[in-house]
């Protein structure tokens, strides 16, 4: 306790009560003390919400430490948030650049479908179906896919006993000739 606190306090208390409390403590053999730092602490002690005491309740601490979990939760949110959308904006760079470089020789990409299909492996297959999809989307950029629909039908028509290759170009979306 701030002693020169107490004693400003004491000092500006109207004269009236200082001589209250000491004709109290005279006639009742009490100490004023009790009292006396009773109103000083009424006085200087911000009240919380549970008035000057300082002290919270279970409740009181278990809803603070709710709404900072739930603040931290928001904030993870907007971060993950944040973190997604640039790995989005990286992913659509990256594409867009791929499909720069592919936009240099459409025709050696089509014959690289043909060799990986002409492997007539899975992996190949699925490297041959990335491709496909980029070809599809660099064409569409530019402003249409009949180009692609023609060629990757004559691709479909050309391969069609190979039923593993030809479920994947099922699953691009493209359609038997």
């Amino acid at each position: 306790m701030d002693r020169t606190a107490l004693a400003a306090f004491v000092a500006g208390l109207p004269a009236a009560d200082k001589d209250a409390l000491l004709v109290e403590a005279a006639l009742n053999n009490a100490s004023p003390g009790p009292r006396l730092l009773a109103r000083y602490r009424a006085v200087t002690t911000v009240p919380g919400p549970r008035g000057g005491t300082g002290r919270r309740t279970a409740a009181e601490l278990l809803d603070s430490a709710y709404r900072r979990r739930t603040d931290r939760r928001q904030r993870e949110k907007v971060g993950q948030a944040a973190a997604d959308q640039t790995r989005a904006r990286a992913a659509a760079e990256a594409q867009e650049a791929r499909l720069d470089q592919l936009a240099r020789n459409t025709e050696q990409a089509w014959r690289k479908v043909d060799d990986l299909i002409g492997r007539k492996t899975a992996s190949a297959y699925d490297a041959a179906v990335v491709l496909l999809e980029d070809l599809r989307a660099l064409e569409a950029r530019t402003g249409g896919t009949a180009d692609f629909d023609r060629r990757a039908g004559e691709l479909r028509l050309a391969h069609r006993g190979k039923p593993s290759l030809m479920q994947r170009l099922d699953g691009m979306g493209i359609p038997s000739s």
